[in-house]
């Protein structure tokens, strides 16, 4: 299928752009192992795609977390800084990324991650924080899998939700692009199906736009 309608390309951070879930998953693991607390088994399904107030929750409910929120927050948060290097460019989507760009098809980085973590990868990306539009989970008042975030890249970039294309990675962010009104694809092939379009639908879209 090739009639995506691309006003705006809206791409979610974490897995999607950069390769940045090990290194996240790592230093929950790293900064529990730091203050005594092992970390559980479902550690991976319960972070992958949530924000950091959500996960949080739940190391409290699972690991009753000593720690204060801010206090989590700079330890997790030193760890991941300091290992940054580690989180690289998904290549096909940071190749697309650069290929819209040079055609001047408006685009934003929409993250559950806090700002501090989306300037990071950002410049992990080798983009300039100051020079992207990005919406992080500290920009809005409800994180994915709630609309907001989708939302409030549209009305930056000026586009209607529903002529907009929001990429994604996990089930958390498909639903939050959904109850925005967008249409999705998604880089993981799992998650095709009646509400997310594969990455090539993305690829044949820039196809046509060249041949245009």
């Amino acid at each position: 299928m090739t009639d995506l309608i691309l006003d705006a390309i809206l791409w979610d951070m974490d897995g999607t752009l950069i390769d940045s879930e090990p290194l996240h998953e790592w230093s929950y693991m790293e900064g529990l192992r730091e203050i005594g607390l092992e970390p559980p088994a479902d550690l991976h399904a319960a972070i992958l795609g949530r924000s950091e107030d959500a996960c949080y929750a739940y190391l409290v409910e699972a690991l009753a977390m000593p720690l204060s929120p801010e206090a989590w927050k700079d330890l997790r948060y030193g760890l991941y800084l300091t290992h940054i290097s580690r989180a690289t460019p998904m290549p096909a989507a940071a190749a697309l990324w650069s290929a819209f760009n040079a055609y001047g098809v408006p685009q934003a980085i929409v993250s559950n991650s806090d700002r501090v973590i989306v300037d990071a990868n950002i410049h992990g990306l080798g983009l300039d924080p100051a020079a992207v539009v990005s919406v992080a989970r500290d920009d809005v008042p409800n994180g994915k899998p709630a609309p907001d975030p989708y939302r409030k890249a549209a009305e930056i970039l000026g586009v209607a939700p529903a002529r907009a294309v929001a990429v994604e990675d996990t089930s958390t962010g498909i639903a939050s692009a959904l109850a925005a009104g967008t249409a999705i694809v998604t880089v993981t092939p799992a998650l095709v199906g009646v509400h997310a379009r594969p990455l090539a639908d993305l690829e044949r879209a820039l196809e046509m736009l060249k041949a245009a």
